[in-house]
């Protein structure tokens, strides 16, 4: 059976990929039909499985991290990977493109998969409940990519429908009003069809409610965003963990109650995540675990502004930084952070003798505890910071072993918004959010400004499209200074 599975997976990739590669390039080679290949329930479950793919394979596998460079949180250490200076240093254009370059393409792959599986499927005979979890699959997964599309690189081509010829593959791009408002007709659809329970890691009604809300934030629909976050809270579905480390242990990969959705990895199945690979310094071992060869990269590391960041207290901190450590010879090791310059990362613990590139920690793409700050945000934006506001924020600052917010910070909206600002970044660190969220509040150029960098906003808050995609496409071009 995993043979057969494997098989079919393997049909549907090249498929999609011959007729994805029809958006992607300028002289087209041919169609392959799918048209023979849906007929069973199996198939369905299939093509819905192949969806997942170009999420986990790079967008999440290390990419978003990457793209956090920007941010006045991270930073790379002395063993960074050449690659990602120019990110940090805003040193990229279309012309340079490394990091990231490889996010345009295969998420249109991945919207192309979504596409045919839409088209597909909903003709298809097979029971509803079965059709209804597919295809609300393929218009989250693709709503997922278009939210990321849009974020990372704001205006974009919406491409719709599956590719079916050699004409109409050419698009301009879609003002990022427009995309946003695709990915919430997507989403609103995806909700309706899809299943309360699903397995970690797979499209749920909570998972397109929580990305709902999270999109209607960025299109300033507050009544909406908080009407869609109350709704995850009614499903009974999610909590947090007592203990915040519990919401990354990878022995709570399979059952995890605060996560709404995750791109999913195993050990020795390609492709393993890396970025806690990444974090580590070489030899390091925390909590018992390291990799199996002992050598960490140590390329991603954190900002002392974001280490010095936290309240008192606040029992994230020791957990998401790694200052001392017990390495494979027996020693102990203290970091003189102040004289280094920075604070390595230990978020995702690997497990016992993970390979190289290999790892299993799933890459948290939305968690409970960001649905109820998006709550309290969406409910101060409307009323200030009423009790319902400050009630959704306490439950994370709880947690985190905080008091509850009191006196200036609850002053007036802009006192809790930053408190929100704030608490997002303790919260989700090293999640790939705290660049998005600074663009998202107007605070990138302040924020980065603290940290000794000064940019143009207004250029950066996008990233340019690489250039050998610009020369493939007539119809493509960059925008916004780039």
């Amino acid at each position: 059976m995993k043979k057969q599975i494997l098989v079919s997976l393997c049909i549907i990739f090249l498929l999609i990929f011959s007729s994805c590669e029809k958006f992607l390039e300028e002289n087209p080679k041919g169609i392959i039909t799918v048209a023979g290949f849906y007929k069973t329930v199996q198939d369905a479950k299939i093509a819905e499985t192949s969806l997942y793919g170009a999420l986990s394979y790079d967008l999440y596998r290390g990419q978003m991290l990457d793209l956090d460079l920007r941010s006045d949180d991270m930073t790379i250490a002395s063993t960074a990977w050449a690659p990602r200076i120019p990110m940090e240093n805003y040193t990229y254009s279309a012309a340079n493109m490394d990091l990231g370059r490889w996010i345009w393409p295969n998420s249109y792959f991945g919207i192309e998969r979504a596409n045919v599986v839409i088209e597909s499927v909903e003709p298809m005979d097979i029971p509803q409940a079965d059709k209804d979890r597919v295809v609300g699959t393929a218009y989250f997964i693709r709503a997922l990519h278009y939210y990321e599309l849009a974020r990372i690189f704001g205006d974009a081509p919406l491409k719709l429908k599956a590719t079916s010829g050699t004409e109409g593959n050419s698009i301009p791009r879609a003002p990022v009003a427009d995309v946003f408002k695709n990915v919430i007709a997507d989403l609103i659809v995806a909700a309706e069809k899809l299943p309360v329970q699903s397995p970690n890691g797979r499209a749920s009604k909570g998972a397109a409610l929580g990305l709902l809300a999270k999109t209607y934030l960025y299109t300033k629909e507050w009544d909406k965003a908080k009407a869609a976050g109350l709704e995850v809270e009614k499903l009974g579905r999610y909590s947090l963990y007592t203990n915040y480390a519990d919401a990354f242990d990878c022995a709570n990969k399979e059952t995890n109650h605060e996560s709404l959705f995750e791109a999913v990895y195993h050990q020795d199945v390609d492709p393993g995540n890396f970025f806690m690979k990444d974090a580590m310094p070489a030899n390091c071992i925390v909590q018992g675990r390291y990799h199996q060869d002992g050598a960490g990269w140590g390329s991603y590391a954190a900002t002392l502004q974001s280490y010095d960041s936290y309240e008192a207290g606040d029992t994230r901190k020791d957990y998401n930084y790694l200052v001392s450590y017990h390495d494979q010879r027996g020693f102990d090791s203290t970091f003189n952070i102040r004289s280094i310059g920075y604070v390595y990362l230990a978020k995702y613990r690997p497990q016992l003798g993970a390979p190289w590139g290999g790892a299993a920690n799933n890459f948290p793409v939305m968690r409970y505890a960001e649905v109820l700050l998006m709550i309290a945000e969406a409910e101060n934006e409307l009323n200030g910071p009423s009790t319902i506001a400050q009630k959704y924020i306490n439950l994370v600052r709880t947690r985190a072993s905080l008091a509850s917010l009191s006196g200036a910070a609850i002053a007036d909206k802009n006192a809790f918004r930053n408190a929100i600002i704030e608490e997002r970044r303790h919260e989700l660190l090293f999640e790939g959010q705290r660049f998005f969220d600074l663009v998202r509040f107007g605070k990138l150029g302040i924020a980065l400004t603290a940290i000794g960098k000064s940019i143009d906003e207004n250029k950066y808050q996008y990233m340019p499209i690489s250039q050998e995609f610009i020369d493939r496409d007539p119809a493509l071009s960059n925008t916004g200074g780039w």
